[in-house]
């Protein structure tokens, strides 16, 4: 357990959880049928460095976006050139591009209020605004750990949210109990948004605002010694930087790192290896951790071997090895800890009854979900396989929510009830014998 218990007073000291990264206004909204809506084609698509057969959409030439919210109007379009986009999308016979569902895109610049729309774009997918909420990792991640603890009052656990810049919006919107600290106030002024829409059920896309990198104040992120560090996308040097001097300030601060995909590109593989090294837990999907580590993971053995060389880089407490955790998103996630067995369980499918089958309606932030319990669990010290269930089932109840966090985010009564629903998927074990994972009796 990460609590320390003064011998003296026998006072157990608060454990304070400080997830730093970025927040941001998250528009969620529904397509809006007009003459370009209509001709958008659904299609499945097999893409190289996917898993499986994808669904994805075929755009027309020359096409951006039409958010409506209420009485204000957005215009936006993807940036192709963008290197977290270009694995995505695909030129169409049309002269359009063709993109992947259940993606992130990045946008040229930010998706804020327009007077008309660019000259060079010729038509539009319109999109109309159902809800404005609170986003970015950070956000989600402490959202979803201060839902979980609400039914655990009796642990001495604090979460906080450090941001660069707080939104009045988000602010009002957090549940009783975080702490919210933006570093340079609130700045409503300044707010670009994120859009989020689903053009067929439980297929979402996710549009992000191209913005720079704030100006931060010098300051120690308000982080003590012995807090808990769950670093969720840091994408500029001078953010990074002050994270750095905390890192070194306070060399018993355990860092949980989310390796996400816009960090990888904004701050470099290289640096965010520099990161591994001072964890004490890894957290991220498959194409990820591909990215981390320049191969496809397409087999259970590469999947081993590569879990094991992140591990191997994570910092050791008193011999033992840190854990690490790696999703596939609707497949489940994989496990390894100080034990050095990798374990995997998938997600509950509902199938074998047909009045309880899952309905997915969003697969943005179900990753922020996961990581939320898994800090939770790994700072509680509960045994790995357990933890690895109750991840699972929290990503798996965001996957069947409309948004990316909120007051329904899992709680220890909501997984059980989730499980004594759905049920509870078998674990497997890597054989390394055998290079597959076989199930095991539990």
């Amino acid at each position: 357990m990460f609590a320390t218990k003064n011998l003296l007073t026998g006072v157990i000291r608060i454990i304070t959880v400080n997830n730093v990264g970025l927040n941001n206004i998250d528009l969620e909204g529904r397509v809006k049928a007009n003459e370009t809506s209509n001709r958008i084609k659904t299609v499945d698509m097999s893409v190289s460095g996917f898993f499986g057969v994808r669904t994805a959409f075929e755009l027309p030439p020359d096409m951006g976006f039409k958010v409506i919210s209420g009485g204000t109007t957005y215009y936006a379009e993807l940036d192709p050139n963008s290197p977290v986009n270009q694995p995505k999308m695909f030129r169409n016979s049309n002269g359009g591009w063709t993109i992947l569902a259940d993606e992130k895109y990045n946008l040229t610049g930010a998706l804020v209020p327009s007077v008309e729309a660019p000259s060079h774009l010729k038509e539009f997918w319109q999109i109309e605004v159902t809800e404005a909420t609170g986003g970015g990792g950070a956000h989600n991640t402490a959202f979803g750990q201060q839902v979980y603890l609400s039914e655990a009052p009796e642990q001495d656990i604090r979460i906080k949210l450090v941001v660069p810049v707080g939104y009045t919006l988000i602010r009002d919107r957090l549940p009783n109990g975080l702490e919210y600290s933006p570093l340079s106030g609130i700045s409503d002024g300044d707010s670009s948004a994120n859009l989020n829409f689903a053009p067929v059920d439980g297929k979402k896309i996710t549009l992000r605002s191209n913005v720079p990198a704030p100006i931060i104040p010098e300051t120690n992120l308000g982080i003590q010694q012995g807090d808990v560090i769950v670093l969720n996308t840091i994408r500029g040097s001078d953010y990074l930087g002050l994270v750095e001097k905390v890192l070194q300030a306070n060399g018993d601060a355990r860092l949980f790192l989310s390796a996400t995909d816009s960090m990888i590109q904004g701050i470099g593989p290289e640096k965010v290896w520099e990161l591994v090294g001072r964890s004490d837990v890894y957290v991220s999907n498959r194409e990820e951790l591909e990215r981390m580590v320049n191969l496809k993971i397409n087999d259970p053995r590469t999947l081993a071997e590569q879990m094991f060389r992140v591990q191997n880089a994570l910092v050791q407490r008193e011999g033992s090895p840190g854990r690490v955790y790696v999703t596939f998103g609707q497949t489940g996630s994989a496990a390894l800890g100080q034990e050095r067995v990798v374990y995997y369980q998938d997600t509950a499918s509902g199938t074998n009854d047909p009045f309880k089958r899952l309905n997915i309606v969003n697969t943005n932030g179900c990753g922020d979900s996961y990581l939320a319990v898994v800090v939770i669990k790994e700072i509680l010290g509960h045994p790995l396989v357990e933890t690895l269930n109750f991840a699972n089932t929290a990503g798996h109840i965001c996957a069947t929510m409309p948004t990316a966090s909120g007051n329904w985010m899992a709680t220890e009564r909501a997984i059980t009830s989730f499980r004594d629903k759905y049920g509870k998927p078998d674990f497997y074990r890597y054989d390394s014998r055998k290079s597959e994972f076989v199930r095991m009796r539990m």
